[in-house]
Order: C-alpha cells, then structure tokens, then sequence
C-alpha cells in the first residue's frame, strides 16, 4: 500500500541552491531537486535482489512444470509460492525502485490503481501460500488419525480461495489510490532579479473517504493478512517440533530396532530440524513486523507520515527480502 504523502508533506523550497554572490548574480540548484534525491543505498539493495528473485523463481516454475513435480502437494505449494514471489518481484519491487529515486508519479492514475491493488494481493497471497504451507507440513505428521494434509485436487482448491480472498481483501485500494496533482513553486532566475513560477507534480497515493475507513481498513488488512497468518504459521511450526522432539514418534515404525545410541542421534536431529522450522516461522513474522507495525500506525494516524517517510522503505524491502528467502 502506499503511504498517503504529497508535496504538503515537504517544504518545496527546502534543497534548493540558492546563493549570491557579491557581483549579484544568483546561482540555483536543478528544479525540483527535493523530489529527485536518488536513495543510493535502497537501490544497492533492490537491484541484485530483483535480478536473483525473478531468475531464482523463474527456473523454479519451470523446471516444476517441464518434471512434472506438481503432482506432489508439497510442489504444488512451492510453485504457487515462487507465483506470488514473482509477482512480488515483478511489480512491488521495481515501483519501490522507482520511489527510491523520485516520489513523483509519471505513469497514470490507472497504473497508480493497478499497482497499489497489486502490490497487496501479492504480499497477501504469499503469507497465505506460507501459512498453507506450514498447516500441510503439520498435517502430514500429525498423530491424529483424522488430521490429514489435503489431497493435490484440495490443494489447488485450497490455493484458488487463498487468492480470491487476497483479490477480496484489496479491493478497497483499486477506489481509493488516485494521482493527485500539486502545484509547487518553482524559482527562476534573471539577470540581476528571481521570479517564482509555477509547475505541476503528480504523486500516487491514497484518498479515503474519511479517517474511520482509513482506521477500519488499515486495522482489518493488519489482522487478515499479518496477525493472523503468523500466529498460525508459529503454532504449526511449535506443534511440529513438539511431534518430531517426542519420545516415541506415530510415524517411527521401526523404532524399537533400533539400538539406543542411533535412537539418540535420531532425536538430536529431529530437534534440530524443529528448531529449523520454527526459527525460519518466526524470521518470517520479524522481517514483516516493521512495515506492518508502520503501515498500520499510518492508517491509524498515530504518526505523521513525514516522521516515517525514511524509514518504510527500508522496512517494506525487509519484508519483501524475507519473503523471498
């Protein structure tokens, strides 16, 4: 989603070169300069990312599909996995790109809809797609009889309700996210005198209706698509390594013949193993705590936008890296 930030949130006048010397000639820096101060260290971070993630995804699908590896569910989860990664890369990442460079807006409003609605169903339906995925590794180890990982049909199914729910969830966004238009300021010079001009800007972000929708929305999107999904990825996780870290095993037939010394080894790794899978639940739900945390004081209005406008960048490509690793 994208931060509700116009001109209004800078001073227009602020980095512009201006200076006298003593023959009274005046010196000025390139218009607009305010809106065009490239984040060197952003880009740094998203250019390799964005090349390895499509590369990396794009060979994931394909060697799936050409070895006929979806047939087993796990895959299946995976393939729809490297999907919304794709998408993640293809879309959110190079408009962060661009905002990196400039906050000016250049390609429409419908790009501007288009965007911002894709850039949440993407992120929606990869924390869907994680957290059916650690429900079905669960699943497939569970003692319970009657607990059992879906079926490849159910899967599919699964996976088309996952993203017709994030389709759902975001479509608030297409009829909020419009191009607005500002007037800024620009200074010109002369020989000897200045005179101050107009020019039009346009930026991509959010009107809403009133401050409550913003609250109402901004709160629900943080339940359904972050608080939620990681509390039952964590849980999964927890109720996994409680099941490989115990005694006696459903699944271990051929346990009693073993000897002692091989039952120990085998315990340490299940251990391990958990420990694994939980430290990469919980990396997940970090990478994405600070840009939640930040959007939602956002929507809420406890923060002013230009308080965090340095930062949620920053914390939108730690979440789009965890995503990706």
């Amino acid at each position: 989603m994208i931060p509700n930030m116009t001109v209004k949130d800078f001073n227009p006048l602020e980095g512009l070169n201006l200076s006298v010397g003593l023959n009274g000639t005046f010196q000025f820096g390139t218009e607009l300069d305010i809106f065009f101060q490239p984040e060197h260290i952003l880009i740094t971070l998203y250019v390799p990312i964005i090349l390895l993630s499509l590369v990396a995804n794009i060979l994931l699908i394909v060697v799936a599909v050409k070895c006929n590896y979806t047939k087993n569910v796990t895959n299946i989860f995976l393939v729809n996995l490297s999907a919304a990664d794709l998408l993640v890369t293809g879309v959110c990442m190079p408009i962060q790109l661009s905002k990196a460079i400039t906050l000016v807006w250049f390609y429409g409003e419908t790009v501007c809809k288009i965007v911002n609605y894709i850039q949440g169903v993407a992120v929606a339906a990869s924390v869907f797609t994680l957290t059916a995925m650690s429900v079905d590794r669960w699943l497939s180890i569970s003692p319970e009889p009657r607990m059992r990982p879906p079926g490849r049909r159910q899967a599919v199914m699964l996976l088309g309700l996952l993203w017709f729910a994030a389709l759902l969830i975001f479509i608030p966004l297409l009829m909020v996210a419009v191009v607005r238009r500002e007037t800024v300021p620009i200074i010109s010079k002369a020989y000897k005198n200045i005179s101050i001009e107009t020019r039009d800007v346009h930026f991509c972000t959010e009107e809403w209706p009133g401050h409550d929708t913003r609250k109402q929305f901004g709160t629900f999107s943080f339940t359904i698509v972050y608080a939620i999904p990681g509390s039952i990825t964590i849980l999964s996780y927890a109720c996994m390594g409680r099941t490989l870290c115990s005694v006696r095993p459903p699944f271990d037939i051929d346990e009693g013949n073993v000897s002692m010394q091989q039952g120990l080894r085998l315990m340490k790794e299940r251990k391990r193993v958990a420990w694994i899978l939980l430290l990469l639940a919980v990396l997940f739900a970090l990478c994405w705590m600070p840009y939640n945390t930040m959007q939602l004081l956002l929507d809420i209005n406890a923060v002013n936008a230009k308080d965090l406008s340095m930062y949620l960048p920053y914390a939108l490509f730690i979440g789009e890296f965890g995503a990706f690793t």
